[in-house]
Parts: structure tokens; C-alpha cells; sequence
């Protein structure tokens, strides 16, 4: 985004530092949030509607995280990646129990 101002700034990037990665870690962050938040809701005011939106907010939050995995994969930070999945394995065995719950 070069451009010519009154000062004679040319050629400034006013997005410099503002990676892909960064804005997505940000969705990743605020639909998480949401998604918690609809979870609470849903549950302190027994709405199904609530509810199944926050299941439809969780695919949300997981497609994100794999185009978060692909630009680390593409980025050649493929340990960071192998580490997050060795993470998200055991994340079924922890939220099984809850599954029984409900």
C-alpha cells in the first residue's frame, strides 16, 4: 500500500506487523468467546436455538484452527503444527465425559 502523502512518505506499509496469523489467532479468539457465551446462555435458559448455534459456532472455531494449521504448514513451522495436533488428540478424551453429561 505505497502511497504519497503531504509529508512525503513513500512507500509505507500502514499494516506492517499484521500477519494472517495474527488476524486469524483474533477470529479464533472472539468466536471462541462467543462460542462460550452462547454455550452459558443456552444452558442458563435451557434455549435449544442458543444451544445449536453454538454447535454450528464450534465448526466456526474449528475451521479456523485448520487455516491457522495450513498457513503454519505452508510457513514451514510444520513443529508448532505436529504439536498442536499432538494437543488436539487429547481433546475428545477430555470432553467425552461431558458429551455423557448432557
Amino acid at each position: 500500500m505505497a502511497h504519497n502523502d503531504e509529508e512525503g512518505h513513500v512507500g509505507h506499509n500502514h499494516a506492517a506487523g499484521v500477519t494472517n496469523e495474527f488476524k486469524l489467532g483474533w477470529a479464533i479468539g472472539l468466536t471462541g468467546t462467543f462460542l462460550i457465551a452462547e454455550i452459558i446462555g443456552g444452558v442458563l435458559t435451557d434455549s435449544l436455538a442458543l444451544l445449536s448455534d453454538a454447535a454450528h459456532m464450534f465448526t466456526d472455531v474449528m475451521a479456523l484452527v485448520i487455516a491457522l494449521i495450513a498457513i503454519k504448514i505452508g510457513a514451514g513451522q510444520i513443529i508448532a503444527v505436529l504439536m498442536a495436533i499432538a494437543g488436539l488428540r487429547f481433546l475428545p478424551r477430555l470432553l467425552m465425559p461431558l458429551s455423557y453429561s448432557l
